[in-house]
């Protein structure tokens, strides 16, 4: 037989608190692996043992049937060929009968209570919204095609937001590379690489390279930007005498260490 080393059926369980609490937001729908991890075990088939009928006669074994994997992406087979082991970091579904480990995990809606927190190893696509108080997290890069709202976005890679962010003083953006939005609004944004922009209203802003606000609006109003080699745009402040605070030359992360 093949005894499979991840569930091949989504149960959704909510997470039980210490003090029996239930968080509806982490309903462990999303099972990740890394690059190596092994997912697939093979039971070995015998070849039997014979056996009597009343009179004497021996009566011969059948041996056991071997069992044959079935791969599919970004699985690969020990040399011994008794395991799979996932040959990218990602999610393992069994896909009509296949092993297959998926790089890309793609929510068709919005992250909210039917999805609830997404933590993935490799590329998030959100195709909706992403409600105030839901989190994601990827080693990958995170794409969001809908409007971020006070939520949390945690990437390894780089964050794009077709639409942008109203973050409702509570939304945070943090990348290790660069972020992409239409307009970013009473947020907190950190990113390794680059922020770009077309408005950015009432944030707080921190980049380890340029902070761009280009396009229609190229516009920085509000709030404190901080990068470490450019700020970039077509206005900056408000005749409102709204307090808009620029901060260059230093990276952000030194100064807070300082």
């Amino acid at each position: 037989e093949i005894r499979y080393l991840f569930e091949t059926e989504v149960k959704i369980k909510p997470t039980v608190l210490e003090d029996g609490r239930v968080d509806l937001k982490e309903l462990n729908i999303i099972q990740t692996v890394s690059k190596g991890q092994c997912l697939a075990e093979k039971i070995p088939h015998t070849e039997g043992v014979d056996g009597f009928t009343v009179t004497g006669k021996v009566l011969k074994a059948k041996p056991g049937k071997p069992v044959i994997f079935k791969k599919g992406k970004n699985v690969i087979e020990t040399e011994d060929g008794l395991r799979l082991l996932a040959d990218a970091a990602g999610q393992p579904k069994l896909i009509d009968g296949k092993v297959t480990v998926l790089e890309i995990y793609e929510v068709n809606g919005n992250v909210d209570n039917t999805t609830g927190n997404i933590r993935f190893n490799g590329k998030v696509v959100v195709k909706g919204n992403v409600r105030t108080g839901f989190t994601i997290e990827a080693n990958g890069d995170v794409e969001i095609y809908g409007v971020v709202e006070g939520a949390i976005i945690n990437a390894e890679g780089d964050i794009l937001l077709h639409k942008g962010i109203q973050g409702q003083n509570v939304g945070k953006l943090i990348s290790k590379g660069s972020i992409v939005a239409r307009y970013m609004e009473n947020c907190y944004a950190k990113a390794q690489k680059t922020i770009h922009a077309d408005s950015i209203m009432h944030c707080i802003i921190e980049s380890g390279d340029t902070i761009t606000a280009a396009g229609r609006k190229g516009l920085i109003v509000g709030g404190e930007v901080k990068a470490n080699h450019e700020v970039n745009a077509k206005f900056i402040g408000s005749p409102m005498a709204t307090v808009t605070k620029i901060e260059v030359g230093i990276d952000p992360e030194e100064k807070e260490r300082y």
